[in-house]
C-alpha cells in the first residue's frame, strides 16, 4: 500500500498548492494523486479534510463505501486505507495537516478531545450553505497566511486551525444530536478522552482512568481499541508527548521543570520516556525546533 507524504502530493498534483514545510498543505482542484499510481490501496501520512466543490467521487475507506457530492466535507485519518472507485468531474479543496501541526494546535484547546472519536464514527458530513461558506473562508484564510512572509506565520495558522476544529466539533455535535443517543462504547471513549485531557499530566496508567469510569482496565482497553483503533495506553502517551512538545517549543521552562510538571520523578526518566516515543531526547527536539525557526527567519529575510 502506498502512503503519500505532503511533498509527494505537492509535486504530483495538478491542483494549485500552498505548503508550509512538511507541516501543512492546501490544495485546490482535481484529486491530488499521481496519474500513474500502481497501488490499488493508498493512504495519506497526514490528517486530511476534503470539501467537494464540484462533481462526484466514490471511494472505499477501510472497506466502507463513501460517496462525496458538492457541499460534502470528508475527514481522512492518517494512514487510513483508501481505495478509489470512480471520479465524475470531482474537484475540491484539500487541507493536509501533519501530526506536528496538529499537536501544537490541539494541545491548547480544552474541547478537542472528542473530535477524533466523532470523525472516526462519521467521517462524511454535509455542509449547509452558511457552513460551507464559513469552512471555505477558513481555508482561504489559511491560504493567505501561507503566503504571508510574517515571521509569526506558523503561530497565526495554529490559531486559525483552532477555529477550524471548533467549527468541526460544533458541526459533528449537531449531527450527533440529530441522530439520537450515542452508543455505550462511544460514550465510554468520549469520557475516557475527556478524563485523559484533564489528568494526563499526573496520571499515566490505564488503571486510573478505568477506575474513574467504573470499568475494569481490560474492558476499557478493549472498548477504546474497538472504537478508536488505538490502544488506551497509546492515547495516554500521545497526550503526554503532545504536552511535552508544546512545552519544549513554546515555553522557556527547563527540561527538568517540564518533566516534573508531567509527573516524572527525574529528568532522566522523562528523557528516556520522551526518546522512546519520539526517537530523540527533549534537548534534541528543542534544538531541532529552534534550528527550524532560525531557518524560516533566514528564508524570510532573503
Amino acid at each position: 500500500m502506498k502512503i503519500y507524504s505532503m511533498a509527494e502530493l505537492a509535486n504530483c498534483s495538478n491542483a494549485q498548492s500552498h505548503i508550509l514545510g512538511n507541516k501543512i498543505l492546501l490544495l485546490e482542484g482535481q484529486l491530488p494523486l499521481p496519474k500513474d499510481r500502481s497501488a490499488a490501496s493508498f493512504a495519506f501520512e497526514s490528517l486530511v479534510f476534503v470539501v467537494c466543490t464540484a462533481g462526484r467521487l466514490r471511494l472505499n475507506m477501510d472497506s466502507t463505501a463513501i460517496v462525496m457530492r458538492e457541499g460534502n466535507l470528508l475527514a481522512l485519518m492518517p494512514r487510513q486505507v483508501i481505495q478509489m472507485a470512480e471520479s465524475e468531474g470531482f474537484e475540491g479543496k484539500y487541507l493536509f495537516l501533519s501530526k506536528e501541526i496538529l499537536s501544537h494546535s490541539l494541545v491548547k484547546m480544552n474541547s478537542f478531545v472528542s473530535i477524533a472519536n466523532k470523525l472516526h464514527n462519521k467521517p462524511l458530513n454535509h455542509l449547509g450553505t452558511e457552513q460551507h461558506v464559513f469552512f471555505t473562508s477558513i481555508l482561504d484564510l489559511i491560504r493567505q497566511t501561507l503566503h504571508n512572509r510574517n515571521s509569526h506565520k506558523e503561530e497565526m495558522i495554529i490559531h486559525v486551525l483552532q477555529t477550524l476544529f471548533y467549527f468541526v466539533d460544533d458541526l459533528l455535535s449537531e449531527k450527533a444530536e440529530s441522530n439520537g443517543k450515542p452508543s455505550r462504547a462511544n460514550t465510554i471513549c468520549r469520557n475516557f478522552l475527556l478524563l485523559v485531557s484533564d489528568h494526563h499530566k499526573k496520571e499515566h496508567t490505564v488503571k486510573f482512568y478505568a477506575e474513574k469510569l467504573c470499568l475494569s482496565p481490560k474492558h476499557l482497553a478493549l472498548t477504546v481499541k474497538n472504537v478508536m483503533g488505538e490502544s488506551a495506553l497509546k492515547i495516554i502517551n500521545d497526550f503526554i508527548i503532545l504536552q511535552a512538545k508544546s512545552q519544549l517549543r513554546y515555553t522557556d521552562k527547563t527540561i527538568q521543570e517540564i518533566g516534573y510538571e508531567l509527573n516524572f520523578s527525574t529528568q532522566s526518566f522523562f528523557g528516556k520516556y520522551f526518546k522512546q516515543h519520539t526517537g530523540m531526547s527533549p534537548g534534541e527536539y528543542r534544538s531541532l525546533d529552534n534550528q527550524a525557526a532560525l531557518q524560516t527567519e533566514a528564508e524570510r529575510e532573503d
